[in-house]
C-alpha cells in the first residue's frame, strides 16, 4: 500500500479527452456484477488493447471457455489504447537495423515480421468480426528532416537490401526534389479532408477541434514484455509496448492465450523471442530509450 503521502497508483482524473473517446460504448463503464465474483479462472488486469485482445483469444473458438473477471481503474480503452492517432504501422526497417547489433540479425528480422503480420491478422479480424472501424490499407511515408538523419537511413536501409532482409523488400528510398516534392504535397494533407471526402460537407468549414495527450511508457531496453513471469506462477505479462503497441499487441495477446488455453512453451507461440520476459530483462540496468536520445542529440536530431 503507498504512504499517507504519496498518490494511489491510479491514472489522474482530470486527464484530456480523445478523440476516440468522444462517442464512449455502453461497455465503456460496464460492470456485470454488483460485487466482484469470489473466484475465476482467469484475472485480467487492463481493459485496453492488451487486455481485450487476450480475452478475444481466450474466448474465440473455445467450446469449454473460462470464467473471466476484466478489471479497469478508469474506463474501457481509456488509458494508452484510446490516445494513439489510430495507426498500425509496423517498423519495417529501423527495428533491424537497431536491434541486430544487439541481438542479430535473424532475432531482429522476427521483429519486423511479426509487426508486418499484424496488418493482414487486424484485417482479418475486422471482416471475421465485421466491426465498422474505417480500417483502410494504405501507404505512409517516413520524413528525415536532418542530413546527417537522412545519411545514417540510407546506409542502413542499402545494408538491409543487400543482405536480402524480406521486411524491406516493400520499403522505398527517395531523395533529393523527388522527395521534396513528395512532402509539399502532402504536409497540407488534412486541409478541407472532410470537405473533400464526404458528401454534404462541401461547404461546412471543418476544421481540427481536438488535441489530446497520453503518458508514454517505456521498457527499459524498448521490447515488449510477454510471457509469464519469472518467479510467479500463474502470472503472466503482455506489456512494456513502449508507444508502438498498435502492430505488436493483437498477436502477442494471442500467444498469451495460447500459454493458457494450450500450455504451449512461449517458443510455440510465435511471438518474437526478444519479448519474452525475463529475470535477466527484469534485472537489467540499461536505459535504452534515454541512450537513443542521447544518439539523436549527437546526431542532430533533437533539439533541446
Amino acid at each position: 500500500m503507498p504512504s499517507s503521502d504519496q498518490k494511489p497508483p491510479f491514472p489522474a482524473p482530470n486527464s484530456t479527452l480523445p478523440f476516440w473517446r468522444t462517442q464512449p460504448d455502453k461497455l465503456d463503464d460496464y460492470r456485470s456484477t454488483e460485487e466482484l465474483p469470489a473466484e475465476c479462472d482467469i484475472v485480467i488486469i487492463g481493459a485496453g488493447y492488451a487486455g481485450a485482445s487476450v480475452a478475444y483469444h481466450l474466448l474465440d473458438g473455445n467450446p469449454s471457455p473460462p470464467s473471466i473477471v476484466m478489471l479497469e481503474a478508469r474506463q474501457a480503452c481509456s488509458g494508452a489504447t484510446g490516445r494513439n492517432g489510430g495507426h498500425l504501422k509496423p517498423s519495417l526497417y529501423a527495428s533491424v537495423t537497431n536491434m541486430t547489433p544487439k541481438y542479430g540479425r535473424e532475432a531482429a528480422e522476427e521483429l519486423a515480421k511479426f509487426e508486418m503480420a499484424h496488418v493482414s491478422a487486424i484485417k482479418r479480424l475486422m471482416e471475421k468480426e465485421n466491426i465498422d472501424c474505417d480500417f483502410h490499407i494504405t501507404r505512409s511515408f517516413d520524413v528525415f528532416l536532418t542530413e546527417s538523419q537522412n545519411e545514417k537511413v540510407k546506409r542502413d536501409y542499402d545494408a538491409l537490401n543487400q543482405a536480402g532482409v524480406i521486411s524491406v523488400l516493400d520499403v522505398h528510398y527517395t531523395s533529393g526534389d523527388k522527395a521534396e516534392r513528395l512532402v509539399e504535397s502532402a504536409k497540407r494533407h488534412f486541409d478541407g479532408y472532410m470537405q473533400r471526402h464526404f458528401r454534404g460537407w462541401e461547404d461546412s468549414r471543418a476544421y481540427t477541434d481536438r488535441v489530446w495527450s497520453g503518458v508514454m511508457g517505456y521498457s527499459s531496453d524498448n521490447l515488449p514484455h510477454v510471457g509469464h513471469v519469472p518467479g510467479k506462477p500463474g502470472l503472466l505479462i503482455i506489456a512494456g509496448f513502449t508507444g508502438h503497441g498498435m502492430p505488436q499487441i493483437f498477436l502477442s495477446a494471442k500467444g498469451i492465450a495460447q500459454m493458457i488455453r494450450e500450455g504451449k512453451s512461449f517458443e510455440g507461440t510465435g511471438v518474437p523471442r526478444l519479448y519474452q520476459t525475463t529475470q535477466k530483462r527484469l534485472d537489467s540496468k540499461e536505459n535504452a530509450p534515454l541512450a537513443a536520445i542521447g544518439r539523436e542529440i549527437n546526431l542532430g536530431q533533437v533539439r533541446l
